[in-house]
């Protein structure tokens, strides 16, 4: 999944404003922590929660059980959520890296030390 951006701006000096923006776009994908979509997640079941003891009835025996298994639902799709957010940044990355490869190819050939107008 690696591609030099430097090598692309060499031999596509056209696009250098393109290969730059995707540069510092996969810079930012490479190291996201997928905080926002734990954040996100976090949000959604806290709130899920909370509505839920809302809409039943008070069972007051009940409720420290009822917490805890929503503090602990909350944790657990924090996790899931920052591990789905890593995932989906990686995938990105990927998707990003493959395009410019196939539309500003840099492998290694013969005629590199050529002008792009003599191939």
């Amino acid at each position: 999944m690696e591609y030099d951006i430097g090598r692309a701006i060499r031999r596509f000096p056209d696009q250098r404003d393109e290969l730059t923006r995707s540069a510092e776009k996969a810079s930012k994908l490479r190291h996201a922590c997928g905080c926002a979509m734990g954040a996100a997640c976090f949000a959604a079941t806290t709130l899920a929660f909370v509505a839920m003891l809302i809409s039943r009835p008070p069972d007051w025996a009940g409720l420290p059980l009822r917490i805890g298994a929503g503090v602990l639902a909350a944790l657990l799709a924090t996790a899931l959520g920052k591990v789905a957010g890593i995932a989906f940044a990686r995938l990105r990355l990927a998707w990003l890296v493959r395009g410019l490869q196939r539309r500003y190819p840099v492998e290694d050939r013969h005629d590199d030390h050529l002008h792009p107008l003599g191939r």
